[in-house]
């Protein structure tokens, strides 16, 4: 098997939002480039326009059994660059009434940017769907509708946080290749290409232990 070193990103945050769903963690991770190096304070304010974000859009999208507990913010330009951990002191819950489906099933959405080939596109899993929000394995098309354009909406908050900031795709490898300082794509817009759900098996119970 191949080992890699750590990922490297020049100018590039990993988010990482994790979330208390059911008595489980599990977490969406993103990524957000700019062209000119991370201040801690530039950092701060994209911490803080992701916990915004839930706060006023997508926690009214996720079930009330589902919270937003943490935020770590970690500049992948080197190994000694800036990072930024919330352990938050008030999560944020979900505010749909109705019960949380198991963490497996989920919703993707596809990140579109400008760029064509296979794999260059990204994927985000909607946490915390809700019973009500799903019928026969499929999701509602209103719920599916609201949820894309809670995603685009980060897009838009992260792009007025900071200046040049723009959410992307990190490519950590590039026709099978492994990027040594990967580089990212803008993301244009987010869609879903059908209303069926989708399972992720490694946020199963005890499946393993989610990284940090």
């Amino acid at each position: 098997m191949t080992v890699h070193g750590p990922v490297i990103s020049s100018n590039t945050l990993q988010v990482q939002m994790v979330y208390d769903s059911g008595g489980e963690l599990v977490q969406n991770t993103y990524h957000v480039h700019k062209a000119t190096a991370w201040s801690n304070t530039d950092m701060q304010l994209i911490a803080d326009a992701f916990t915004n974000w839930e706060t006023v859009t997508a926690a009214p999208l996720r079930s009330e059994d589902v919270d937003l507990v943490r935020v770590t913010v970690t500049d992948l330009t080197s190994l000694t660059s800036g990072r930024i951990d919330e352990q938050l002191t008030s999560s944020i819950p979900g505010t749909l009434v109705s019960p949380v489906l198991p963490n497996n099933v989920t919703f993707a959405l596809k990140a579109a940017i400008s760029g064509r080939g296979r794999g260059r596109a990204g994927r985000t899993f909607w946490i915390g769907l809700a019973e009500n929000q799903v019928f026969a394995s499929n999701l509602d098309t209103a719920a599916a509708n609201a949820i894309v354009t809670a995603m685009n909406t980060l897009i838009n908050d992260i792009a007025t946080a900071v200046a040049t900031a723009f959410l992307s795709v990190m490519h950590l490898f590039i026709g099978g290749v492994y990027q040594v300082n990967a580089p990212t794509s803008p993301i244009l817009e987010y869609v879903f290409t059908d209303l069926n759900t989708d399972s992720q098996k490694d946020r199963l119970p005890k499946h393993k232990a989610h990284k940090r």
